[in-house]
């Protein structure tokens, strides 16, 4: 296995975990009637749609993502960003439009997202390490501020698609409430991680 492939393993591994992790804090957050819980049938169904839901959740989480992280992988150079931007916005659209979720304002928000996780990625790529924690420290040389102002225009951009979700959905309070929790706990853990691997 090249360093590369080493890196962008530990790279979409660090991607999924996060994804099933903020699913997981989602979840949590729904009220549950507790009487359910003590009826084998109703636990069981429980579960299995808690998995679904954590699946589907990460799969549309890590989606762009992966594009981002594969457009990465294969740029041979900044003269490659404008065909790889491009690329990216052609497997978006489509997946968009796949899942019923197109709308230009939902896809410029996820270009948006795409072309700055291609910035960040192709950084962890060329660092030196085997961990994400290490690609991460080393990418950004030690300086939090850096990937802090990086998060705020992820986080902005990752804001703005779910507005957009919203919208396409019927503006539906219970939706938008749910993607305030989603960003709440991308916060959390985005905090929690800067600290650990700057610390």
């Amino acid at each position: 296995m090249t360093e590369k492939t080493t890196k962008y393993k530990a790279i979409l591994a660090h991607e999924q975990a996060l994804a099933k992790t903020v699913a997981l804090k989602l979840r949590a957050q729904r009220p549950q009637a507790t009487w359910q819980l003590f009826v084998p049938f109703r636990f069981i169904a429980e579960f299995f749609s808690a998995k679904r839901d954590m699946q589907a959740f990460a799969e549309g989480f890590t989606f762009v993502r992966k594009i981002a992280l594969d457009s990465a992988r294969w740029m041979a150079g900044s003269e490659e960003l404008q065909e790889r931007t491009a690329d990216m916005e052609i497997g978006i659209r489509k997946w968009l439009t796949s899942r019923d979720a197109y709308s230009d304002e939902m896809l410029e928000a996820q270009v948006s997202i795409a072309g700055l996780l291609l910035e960040h990625y192709s950084r962890l790529l060329e660092a030196e390490g085997d961990s994400y924690p290490a690609l991460l420290r080393n990418a950004y040389q030690g300086r939090p501020a850096v990937h802090e102002l990086w998060l705020r225009k992820l986080t902005e951009a990752e804001n703005e698609a779910d507005r957009a979700l919203v919208s396409i959905l019927g503006g539906d309070e219970e939706l938008a409430t749910e993607m305030q929790q989603k960003q709440a706990a991308l916060y959390d853990l985005r905090t929690r991680e800067i600290r650990e691997v700057f610390a």
